[in-house]
């Protein structure tokens, strides 16, 4: 059997946690899926500074990623973000000389979790960007345990996330602690020390913002896609490139009409009912017959006790068009209001000649919270949600 290297590349001012348990849900169902072919292997690539350029952090990755490569490893990058950026930027890698391939890394595909590709919507860069750092608010997990239970593995494997020798392990520091490390690391000038600090990162996030490099970049990676040998081509000094395939899941959302003080008071609330469960579950109590998980016809879930059943339900491959969307059943009682207008995170590729869009791009719609918070929500557990790791799954799958 081949390997499959799955490879996860976190976003701006990330970390290793950024993609929640998404990570080891795609690798339990490829690892069923794929198992007369493939053994799977998933990382998630440490964290890494996200300062100075982004050819620096490419760089680093490159040298980390070659001692995993060899002729029997397929590997996939997966990156939400602007770790999105830094794996085309590995794929589209020349060769050093005198290497033969026409380009460094053997990539056979990338998925892309809402990649700035094309820049960030204007909607979301005239509300400014310090929101995105914020951490993105919790959202109803009544699914969290039905999804842990479909994709869990019966033992833990030894092939998902495991240390590799060559890993670069930052030191986390929070809050005061790496003020105060800074604080002393510059203390003979902490002024200029601070403006390169800011600088530096400014620098790095800047890339999402840079038209010409971000056009001629997704140019050359969504030209790496086609199965025409002559596009391929065009993307290289010499020779022929394999084809790498491409994906981007890019979120759209429709914020809630509620007001700020209803909204907290909602957050409130789930809080609340959060901290019930907690309690009851150190003390060794059953949870009470209405909250037991509903059945939801919009959610690819199977009957409990039919693992079997839901893996092949949720590995029909996906065929997306313009009007498909990774989005739960609309059929809510509203038909009669007027549908609201998406907000993005990211900005489209042009519609063609027949007003389609790009097949490659993928609408996952989610309800009730704005472009940044669905951008930062991505990997939360919800309706959607087991449609995103099958869908990302049997891609895969379909790539290999």
């Amino acid at each position: 059997r081949r390997k499959l290297l799955l490879v996860y590349i976190h976003g701006f001012m990330g970390a290793e946690t950024s993609f929640r348990s998404f990570p080891a849900h795609v690798h339990n169902l490829l690892a069923i899926l794929l198992s007369e072919t493939h053994v799977v292997h998933s990382k998630i690539y440490p964290r890494y500074r996200s300062k100075g350029r982004i050819s620096n952090a490419r760089d680093d990755f490159s040298r980390w990623l070659s001692p995993h490569e060899d002729n029997a490893t397929d590997t996939v990058l997966l990156g939400h973000s602007m770790g999105g950026l830094l794996s085309a930027e590995v794929a589209l890698m020349p060769p050093e000389p005198p290497s033969a391939p026409s380009l460094k890394h053997r990539i056979i595909g990338t998925i892309n979790f809402d990649v700035p590709f094309l820049g960030m919507h204007p909607g979301v860069v005239k509300s400014g960007l310090s929101s995105i750092f914020k951490p993105a608010e919790e959202t109803d997990d009544k699914y969290f345990e039905t999804t842990n239970t479909l994709w869990a593995p019966e033992s833990a494997d030894p092939n998902y996330n495991p240390s590799f020798q060559n890993d670069v392990v930052l030191p986390v520091r929070k809050g005061w602690r790496n003020a105060w490390h800074f604080i002393n690391k510059h203390s003979d000038d902490l002024t200029k020390a601070t403006k390169k600090l800011v600088s530096s990162h400014l620098e790095f996030g800047g890339a999402m913002a840079n038209y010409n490099e971000l056009k001629s970049r997704y140019a050359r990676l969504r030209a790496l896609e086609e199965a025409d040998e002559r596009v391929r081509r065009s993307v290289v000094q010499s020779g022929t490139p394999p084809r790498v395939r491409f994906i981007n899941y890019y979120t759209a959302s429709t914020e809630s009409e509620m007001s700020h003080s209803e909204k907290e008071e909602l957050r409130l609330e789930r809080e609340r009912q959060r901290m019930e469960k907690e309690g009851r579950r150190l003390r060794g109590e059953p949870e009470p017959e209405s909250s037991q998980l509903q059945p939801h016809t919009d959610a690819l879930r199977p009957p409990q006790n039919s693992r079997s059943s839901s893996i092949a339900a949720i590995s029909e491959p996906t065929v997306v068009h313009d009007t498909d969307s990774l989005a739960p059943s609309e059929t809510r009682g509203h038909e009669s209001r007027k549908p609201k207008k998406d907000r993005m995170f990211c900005s489209l590729p042009p519609k063609d000649s027949h007003g389609e869009r790009d097949p490659t791009w993928v609408r996952v719609f989610m309800e009730n919270v704005d472009e940044v918070g669905a951008h930062c929500g991505l990997f939360f557990v919800d309706e959607r949600y087991e449609r995103l790791v099958g869908d990302v799954a049997t891609r895969i799958e379909s790539w290999v």
